[in-house]
C-alpha cells in the first residue's frame, strides 16, 4: 500500500508541475497550443503506455468514483 501511495503522490506532483507550466506558458496562437498539447500527450504516454486507452479511462473513472464515495462517507462522520 505504501508504494501505491507514493506512486499516486508522484503522479499528483507531475500533474501539478504540468499544470504550473501550462499556466506560465500559455501560447497566444492555436498552432502553438496544439504543439504544446501534443508534447503533453507524449509525456503522459511515456509515463504510462496505456494513456488514452479505453481501459485506462475506465480504470481512472472507477478510481474517481471510489474517491468521491470515500469523501462523501468521510463528510458524514461526526
Amino acid at each position: 500500500m505504501h508504494a501505491d501511495w507514493n506512486e499516486r503522490q508522484e503522479r499528483w506532483r507531475r500533474l501539478e508541475a504540468w499544470e504550473s507550466e501550462r499556466l506560465r506558458s500559455r501560447p497566444r496562437d492555436f498552432s502553438r497550443a496544439l504543439a504544446w498539447m501534443a508534447d503533453a500527450w507524449d509525456l503522459a504516454r511515456r509515463y504510462n503506455s496505456s494513456w488514452g486507452s479505453r481501459e485506462n479511462a475506465e480504470e481512472h473513472w472507477r478510481y474517481l468514483v471510489e474517491i468521491r464515495r470515500r469523501l462523501a462517507r468521510a463528510r458524514l462522520k461526526p
